[in-house]
């Protein structure tokens, strides 16, 4: 639950228009308390906040119909959700605003605009129809496409059979989002590949990662740097404490990439894929971005923008984004 995601007042117009209908909203809750306190104030909203990975497809299948009331904005339209995966996997009627990642999906996947999309929900909650489950691309599939890809920007030409023996994957956040998440799950399937991930910060991620058997390691980046926003981008080389987490960032990693000589540095996060990055191409190694944000002045400021766009024409070998938008 997040301020860019959850649409509050849709959300809250299906509370009054259903007192009998159960909303319940799964997942960690990074919402203002003034948000929370909108949502609470209904007594059939329920936050359960973050439930276990393996519980979600229990909840899904035994809803009447489920929800995504997201906010359609540019930060929502650079999306590929997962949870559109699993609500096709599940097999149960969802009903989503037209965001990217669940427009255009087949049934049991619907889309309404915020007008009409509370009509729908109830609509799909008092005439339930089943669906024969979807199958997704599975993670070993886009772990096979990834493997592809990483071999085509070793050899700057077409895949080929050659192996990829050892590649760096660098994070500047250690929290279970989007992003960290997936690369846990796409790890395991790079069967030519030696997987070592460098993060920027101590957290959960380390835990998931040492159960999956990945090797990793922390090179803390500055605090001033862990937090810079979207929004802050363009200040970063205005600001002097950002500057110099920025510098010390791309040094140390150097060091560590001339230590540990992979083949190619993958950069999993925007920040990352300018530090980790930099500092790839300053030793000489390959580097592969995963970009999941949109570069595009209606999502960044124009700095930022002109900034990323003139660093992808020298930094990258290859580029690999989440979604067409962010494409």
């Amino acid at each position: 639950l997040h301020e860019d995601r959850l649409d509050i007042d849709l959300v809250e117009r299906l509370a009054r228009a259903r007192p009998d209908l159960q909303v319940t909203l799964v997942g960690p809750d990074a919402l203002a308390p003034a948000s929370r306190t909108r949502l609470t104030a209904h007594t059939n909203v329920h936050l359960l906040g973050a439930r276990p990975y393996d519980a979600v497809p229990g909840y899904l299948q035994h809803a009447n119909v489920v929800i995504v009331p997201h906010v359609v904005s540019a930060f929502t339209e650079s999306l590929d959700p997962i949870k559109a995966y699993e609500c096709l996997a599940v097999g149960r009627t969802t009903v989503a605003t037209p965001v990217a990642g669940f427009r255009g999906l087949p049934d049991p996947i619907r889309t309404a605009d915020r007008d009409t999309w509370v009509a729908a929900v109830l609509e799909a909650a008092d005439h339930p129809t089943g669906y024969r489950p979807v199958r997704p691309p599975s993670w070993a599939e886009r772990a096979g496409e990834f493997d592809d890809e990483l071999n085509r920007a070793r050899t700057a030409g077409p895949p080929t059979a050659t192996s990829v023996r050892r590649v760096v994957f660098v994070d500047h956040c250690a929290q279970p989002s989007g992003a960290e998440l997936a690369l846990v799950r796409v790890l395991p399937g790079l069967t030519a590949v030696e997987p070592h991930v460098i993060l920027g910060e101590h957290g959960p991620l380390e835990r998931r990662l040492a159960d999956a058997g990945i090797a990793h390691e922390v090179l803390p980046i500055a605090p001033a740097l862990a937090r810079t926003r979207r929004a802050d981008l363009s200040r970063t080389f205005a600001d002097r404490h950002r500057l110099e987490g920025a510098i010390k960032a791309v040094w140390a990693l150097q060091h560590r990439f001339r230590e540990l000589r992979p083949d190619i540095v993958h950069t999993n996060s925007l920040k990352a894929a300018v530090y980790g990055g930099i500092a790839g191409r300053m030793v000489g190694i390959p580097v592969v971005w995963h970009l999941r944000d949109r570069i595009a002045p209606d999502y960044l400021p124009r700095s930022a923008v002109r900034a990323i766009t003139a660093l992808a024409r020298v930094v990258p070998r290859a580029i690999i984004a989440n979604s067409h938008a962010t494409l």
